[in-house]
């Protein structure tokens, strides 16, 4: 694929092996639009989002595992995250997650001015170097029930 041969240093894991990624479109879980590429999971059980967190995703809940888009096409990755999204939704999804690096300044404004919210710590172990990193959600629905006020009562 094209923006994997773009971006190895970013998609290292799918550069060196090209297999996984024609496994994962197989899968339905890549969008790519010609300019950007997203990574997705939907889980099929109750799972801990990480090994070293205690958040737990639901079964039908979303992560998020990496998106990358061409640096020419500018908005390329926000229009493919809310094509994202808008199908979640359409589709009763309740929430998607997501990691990124604690160092990845660009990452983590990108999620939050798209609504993400800051959950939880974590971190991977990197060819022996620990990396920080944050979790973060968005919510599609609200677990809030509105009760309307009855204003006959009492009379």
């Amino acid at each position: 694929m094209k923006i994997i041969n773009l971006y190895p240093k970013e998609l290292p894991h799918l550069y060196k092996q090209n297999y996984e990624i024609k496994w994962r479109i197989k899968e339905g879980r890549v969008l790519y639009d010609g300019n950007s590429l997203l990574i997705f999971r939907k889980h099929k059980r109750k799972t801990k989002i990480s090994l070293n967190s205690n958040m737990i995703v639901n079964k039908g809940d979303f992560t998020l595992n990496q998106i990358i888009s061409n640096r020419i096409f500018r908005g390329g990755a926000e229009k493919l995250l809310n094509q994202f999204i808008d199908y979640i939704k359409d589709n009763g999804g309740e929430n998607i997650f997501l990691s990124v690096r604690s160092d990845n300044s660009n990452a983590i404004s990108f999620y939050e001015r798209n609504g993400f919210k800051f959950i939880d710590n974590t971190y991977w172990n990197e060819q022996g170097k620990k990396l920080d990193g944050k979790i973060f959600s968005l919510q599609l629905k609200s677990n809030w029930i509105w009760i309307e006020k009855n204003s006959q009562r009492g009379k």
